[in-house]
């Protein structure tokens, strides 16, 4: 099998790397998108080809190819090659507006196209669904998510200031780059009803994009979703805490951790940590290997990750005008 992976950063990285720990005899081409490869990119690991042309590299018949770039080229690079049938896995987010994403939609009832929200394959989130769907602990009433972690600490051999997370016109910002709170909160909960945002640059970092929100999200039966980002957390904090008819449920999701309190005074703690911190993105990457083989329709669709960036869209716009009151 032929993959390539579009991009040079760490995640591409990684994604070489666990093809080839997954599938040995796998071909990956490490495509360069948007430059003439250089002396350096020679030394890109776990590829067996490196090139910068898309179309030399279509005529070496890809099976899959993982996008890997900043988002505001994912949907020219999915495009591209969707026009050729090869399916596409999409690193999150999808794009870096719900406008723009929409532009894959006319390839998304006939082509194979994933969204790569890795928390959704994390063991304590998986368990979180489950629980919420078989109802055992009642109806949900209210729902808080939180991440917060310290951006110059994301990339230490790299100037925080000039990555990715830190420029808008990239897909930067805590929306978009922390944006897998709100694809799991919307995988438990279904499409919002109401959104409402507090958006803020702290000026802290010095960084010309959002570090600090809060949205307050407003669901079906009145279902209420607190979620809050952050750039600013160090050390980092990630958990999700739910209030059912019949318990309170907080979920550590660094640690794994399960706590499970019901209202009659049972407490019940679960260990629910990955074998390591890659066996996600290795889970990711089997069920997308399954999809190709017709084993497993499962995936983090287009539409999901559409909702995602609307609810972005909508907050954006809400936080602007609640600004401008």
């Amino acid at each position: 099998m032929h993959w390539v992976v579009v991009g040079t950063g760490n995640i591409s990285k990684r994604h070489r790397e666990n093809i080839k720990y997954l599938w040995p005899d796998a071909q990956v081409t490490a495509l360069i998108p948007h430059r003439k490869k250089t002396e350096k990119d020679q030394t890109l690991n776990h590829a067996d080809y490196i090139n910068d042309n898309h179309e030399a590299v279509l005529e070496n018949k890809p099976d899959a190819v993982i996008i890997a770039t900043p988002a505001s080229s994912h949907i020219e690079e999915a495009i591209f090659w969707l026009k050729h049938d090869i399916p596409v896995f999409i690193e999150k987010p999808l794009a870096i507006s719900a406008t723009q994403a929409k532009d894959l939609q006319p390839f998304a009832a006939n082509s194979i196209i994933t969204v790569g929200y890795v928390l959704r394959f994390l063991p304590i989130i998986k368990e979180l669904k489950e629980i919420i769907q078989s109802k055992a602990l009642g109806e949900i009433i209210a729902l808080e998510a939180h991440v917060g972690s310290y951006l110059p600490d994301w990339r230490p051999q790299k100037d925080y200031k000039e990555s990715v997370s830190a420029r808008a016109e990239l897909g930067g910002g805590v929306l978009l780059e922390l944006s897998h709170e709100i694809d799991y909160v919307l995988w438990f909960l279904g499409k919002p009803k109401k959104i409402f945002s507090d958006i803020k640059n702290s000026g802290t970092l010095d960084i010309p994009v959002e570090d600090d929100v809060d949205l307050e999200i407003i669901f079906k039966d009145n279902i209420k979703a607190n979620i809050h980002m952050d750039f600013l957390q160090n050390p980092p904090t990630r958990f999700c805490k739910v209030i059912f008819e019949k318990a309170f449920i907080k979920a550590d999701i660094l640690t794994g951790t399960l706590q499970i309190n019901k209202n009659n005074g049972e407490k019940n703690i679960y260990d629910l940590a990955p074998q390591n911190s890659n066996a996600p993105y290795l889970d990711q990457l089997k069920n997308f290997h399954d999809r190709l083989k017709g084993i497993s329709t499962l995936s983090v669709t287009t539409e999901d990750g559409i909702n995602v960036l609307s609810v972005i869209d909508t907050a954006k716009q809400t936080s602007k005008e609640r600004r401008e009151l």
